[in-house]
Formats: C-alpha cells, sequence, structure tokens
C-alpha cells in the first residue's frame, strides 16, 4: 500500500500545514461532537456512488498522537486514564491502532487518536489526566499520511457511500455466500455495497441480494449477483459437523444453528424422530451422529434439499440403517409414514421384554406454514389404536410467525398458544413449552409451541379439511425477511 512519507512535528506546524488546496492536510481543533469519522477520513465526491471506485477514498490526513514509553502504558491499564485514552484513541486504521511502536525510537510508544474528535479542549484533558502517572514532558504531535480505500472497514465504507439517512443494516453469512436484504431505498447502491462486502469480509467469495421474500413451493430465495463468482455450492459447519447445499436452490438459515442444537439435547437414544420438513438435515443429522436416536424418518418437499440430505449423511459418516429419506408433501408424511412407524412402535411395546422409545417427536420447521399441518393429527391412530393410554409420548415441535403490529410484546407468546390450539383444534392439547427462537423483525417474531398430543385426538374421526399439496404454497406475507 502505497503511503505518503511519515512526517512527525508539533501541532503547531500541523496547523500550519493544513492550508492548501482541495486533498491537502486539513486539521481543525473542533469539539468531538461537531464533525464524524466520516468528515476525518472520507473525501467528498464519494457519497452516492453506484459503482465502485477506490481511487477516489484517498485523503491525506494528519493524525494527532503521544510519544510515551512503555512502563506508563503498564500503570494506566485499567484506570480512568485508559478508559480516557480508548474514548479517543484511534481505532484500527489500516496498518494503524490506538498503540503501536515508535518507527523511529524501539524504545517507545505511539498512543494514536482520532482526528475527528480531537480538539483542544480534548487534548489538554488527556494530556492532564498522564501527567498524574509521569514526569516525562509529554506532548501532542501529528503524523501525516494517506488514508485509502483499503484501510477503511466496511461501516466507515457504508457510512461513507450511502446518503444521510440510508443504512445499510446488515447481512447473513453462509460459508463462502453472503447474503443481503437490500431494501427499496438502497437499490441504487446495491452493486457497491456488495463490492464493498466481497473485498472486506474475509472468506466471502459471493455476494447475493435476495430478491423477494421466501414464497416458492420449495422455501429456496430468488437471489441476484450482486458482487463475486456465481458459485452457491457451500459446505457450512455447524456444531462440528458438515452441511453441503446450494445456497439457490435449498433454504438455510445461519441464524438457527442454536434452535437446531437445543432441540437435538431434548432426544435420547430410545428417541423415535419424523422431521416433517428436514431441508437438508439441521435437526436430523445431529440427531443421527450425536444421540443415536432408535430411529428417524426425514421429509422434504423439496427434492435438492432431499439430495443434500442423502450426501450428507456419508459427508458426515452417519450410518444410514436407522434413517430413512422421503421427498413428499409434510402432511402426507405425517398421516402415512409417521402414523404407520409410531402405530408399529405401540405393538412391539406390547412385548413386555422390549424396552419402549423414551418418546416420539415431530419437527415442523416451516415456519409459515407449520400451523396448516396440526389438522393432519386428528385422527392419525383413529381406527388402528383403541387404548386409553400411548405406550410413549408424542410431542410436535410446531414453529411459526408471530406478528403483532402495535400491541404489546408480553402477547406474542398468548398468540402463539392460540393460533396452536385453533389450528389443531383441540383445547384440551398440552402445551409443554412455547420458545422464542429470534426476532426476526419489528413486530415479527418467530416461536416453536411444544405440543404433547392428547391420545383422545390421535383417535377421533380424522379431519379431512387440510388443504391438498397442491394448495400449499407459503404466502410472501408469511415468509421469513431473512
Amino acid at each position: 500500500m502505497k503511503r505518503l512519507k511519515r512526517i512527525f512535528h508539533s501541532a503547531a506546524t500541523a496547523v500550519a500545514a493544513v492550508k492548501g488546496p482541495t486533498g491537502s492536510i486539513r486539521m481543525v481543533h473542533a469539539a468531538a461532537s461537531s464533525f464524524s469519522s466520516k468528515e476525518s477520513f472520507i473525501p467528498e465526491g464519494v457519497t452516492g456512488m453506484t459503482e465502485l471506485d477506490r481511487s477516489k477514498f484517498n485523503k491525506d490526513v494528519c493524525l494527532p498522537f503521544i510519544r510515551v514509553g512503555p512502563a506508563i502504558l503498564g500503570k494506566i491499564n485499567r484506570t480512568p486514564t485508559w478508559d480516557l485514552l480508548r474514548k479517543y484513541g484511534l481505532r484500527k486504521l489500516g496498518n494503524y491502532m490506538m498503540v503501536m511502536p515508535d518507527p523511529d525510537d524501539k524504545e517507545q510508544r505511539c498512543i494514536m487518536f482520532n482526528p475527528s474528535i480531537m480538539g483542544e479542549e480534548e487534548r489538554k484533558l488527556i494530556l492532564d489526566a498522564l501527567k498524574k502517572h509521569t514526569e516525562d514532558e509529554l506532548k501532542f504531535e501529528e503524523r501525516q499520511t494517506t488514508v485509502t480505500y483499503e484501510d477503511l472497514d466496511t461501516r466507515a465504507l457504508f457510512q461513507a457511500v450511502l446518503p444521510g439517512g440510508v443504512n445499510f443494516s446488515g447481512f447473513t453469512h453462509t460459508g463462502p455466500v453472503i447474503h443481503c436484504n437490500i431494501r427499496d431505498e438502497l437499490m441504487p447502491y446495491r452493486f457497491v455495497i456488495g463490492q464493498i462486502l466481497l473485498d472486506k469480509v474475509r472468506s466471502c467469495k459471493t455476494v447475493v441480494n435476495k430478491i423477494d421474500c421466501i414464497k416458492s413451493e420449495y422455501r429456496n430465495f430468488e437471489l441476484e449477483l450482486l458482487a463475486g463468482e456465481p458459485n452457491y455450492i457451500v459446505d457450512v459447519i455447524e456444531e462440528k459437523m458438515v452441511f453441503r447445499l446450494d445456497f439457490s436452490k435449498v433454504f438455510w438459515n445461519s441464524r438457527l444453528s442454536n434452535e437446531h442444537k437445543r432441540i437435538v439435547n431434548l432426544l435420547d437414544g430410545r428417541s423415535l424422530v419424523y422431521d416433517a420438513c428436514a431441508g437438508v438435515g439441521p435437526f436430523i443429522l445431529p440427531a443421527a451422529k450425536k444421540k443415536k436416536c432408535r430411529k428417524l424418518f426425514a421429509n422434504d418437499l423439496n427434492p435438492d434439499s432431499t439430495a443434500y440430505l442423502i450426501e450428507n449423511i456419508d459427508l458426515n459418516k452417519i450410518d444410514p440403517n436407522n434413517l430413512e429419506v422421503f421427498t413428499m408433501d409434510a402432511v402426507q408424511f405425517i398421516r402415512e409414514i409417521a402414523a404407520d412407524d409410531i402405530l408399529k412402535e405401540i405393538e412391539k411395546c406390547k412385548d413386555p421384554t422390549w424396552t419402549p422409545p423414551s418418546g416420539a417427536h415431530i419437527v415442523m420447521n416451516l415456519p409459515g406454514y407449520a400451523v396448516n399441518f396440526l389438522p393432519a393429527f386428528r385422527g392419525l391412530l383413529h381406527g388402528r389404536f383403541s387404548e386409553d393410554e400411548l405406550p410413549f409420548p408424542i410431542t410436535v415441535y410446531c414453529y411459526l410467525f408471530i406478528k403483532a403490529l402495535g400491541e404489546p410484546h408480553s402477547t406474542f407468546v398468548e398468540k402463539a398458544r392460540e393460533v396452536v390450539l385453533e389450528k389443531l383444534g383441540w383445547d384440551k392439547a398440552e402445551i409443554s413449552h412455547i420458545h422464542h427462537v429470534r426476532t426476526v423483525s419489528n413486530f415479527k417474531e418467530m416461536f416453536c409451541v411444544q405440543v404433547k398430543l392428547p391420545v383422545d385426538l390421535l383417535k377421533a374421526e380424522p379431519n379431512e379439511s387440510v388443504e391438498p399439496p397442491t394448495k400449499r404454497g407459503r404466502l410472501a406475507d408469511d415468509a421469513e425477511d431473512d
């Protein structure tokens, strides 16, 4: 990185040097609140940039600093003086940081300060604080340098490029792919945003924008390439397991890693697991590998998801003998595959020498629509089971979004309970736990409602009102925001 020759000079000399044409060094001694780091390090003419030109970010600046001996740094550590230095100190800027070796004297250190918040009052405050810890004569000096695009972090660059009042809120990093949700007001700047992320985020090779909410039959994104390679196949590491997937064809949300772990921790070696919306396997594969559950059944409507799930079984060296994979509608999976296997396990329990399962666990992680699968449980064992008690509990984990615009946050949990009981059509169902998974956006939360299915519900007349697969799309209004 090319830089101007570094020059050390007194503060008085630095101030004399500020007078010059545009691009020359400017040091303005003003109150900290009167100007921002953007004004200090970012040149004019980059705001509103829609095509990235890195050369336009070059700017000559003067960085204030104080030379000190290393002994004083040890004295002031964990003192109010150190807190004061951190308040006004320079955050990492390229090769510069708050405390760095003095290039002219290996025995000395330089405490660097942010020029955008350093006025005369702040300088005096800092010198007075340091003099309490040393008898050395301390003074402010200036270092002249050129700040370039390479020196600036993503926050500074977005602050520089985006017009006032327009903010880029964040992104999701999945393997080498960065996924953004570019709002309407950011659309003119989306390719600049993508290029900055590609340049600045380590390991990033591809930046994409989700064009719309998840509303396809297979719960995958429609993507727009913003920067980098058009390669969407990634290997995601979660809890020491590898999940291979094509980000453009299947659903994955890295923000759900704690939820995957939470559900798996509820299982044991005698559990029966039926994952109705298994995706590429973030619930079912750890259950197989880490908990070694007795039997596991994974299903997804998306054939790309189940193809990658099968590949991930092999990648993670999981024994496939007690794990079956299906590609069908979730309701069909629940009423046929899950019901038949549960009945087989119930029949085995008639043998007094047989150790019954600890429980059957049916996972439905399709939060935009899973509540509509709940009617399928009414009459699941109708005409095939007549006892008054089940030999093991059957628990459903239903994921859903709750919106409560303008209502108190405390109402979200109660609304989640009401929605599940209404869809299940059985007021006496035992809701054993309602877990808040994450905040999706303002007034929109994601929950997992854990329901223990009553035997009377399972034996009742079947509910024939469940919509057929052809009508079961994901509504945009219920889709995830990321």
